[in-house]
């Protein structure tokens, strides 16, 4: 019970926390935070196709660090539409590129790279 009572105290701060995070989409390619800040970037995905967003490579921990990785599904079809929703933490100050790849993730170590749906994005830590 005690467990519970402080999750809830916390409920409305997290809430907080999650509404002013920043968010990419799919049209934007760059973004600025401060260090210590959150912010996700969200595509979309059709899981039931197989493919899904995956990090080409692990982004240097020295600037960010990958919280959490998930889809959201829009619909409750299967194969419907969702996204593939990426939770970073800004570390240290500095600049770096994020490339993100739309493939099959049993296929990952046979793709073709200039075969691939690619998403780059710049992001700038301050």
């Amino acid at each position: 019970m005690k467990k519970v009572m402080i999750f809830l105290c916390f409920l409305p701060i997290m809430a907080c926390t999650q509404q002013n995070m920043k968010i990419l989409s799919e049209k934007e390619t760059e973004i600025t935070v401060k260090v210590g800040e959150q912010f996700s970037i969200q595509l979309e995905s059709k899981i039931g196709t197989g493919y899904k967003w995956m990090l080409s490579e692990q982004p240097d921990s020295n600037l960010i660090t990958l919280v959490s990785q998930e889809y959201k599904s829009k619909s409750s079809a299967d194969g419907g539409l969702g996204k593939d929703v990426f939770i970073f933490q800004a570390k240290n100050k500095g600049r770096l590129e994020l490339k993100l790849w739309y493939i099959r993730p049993w296929e990952k170590d046979k793709v073709v790279p200039d075969n691939v749906t690619k998403k780059i994005y710049m992001i700038k830590v301050e």
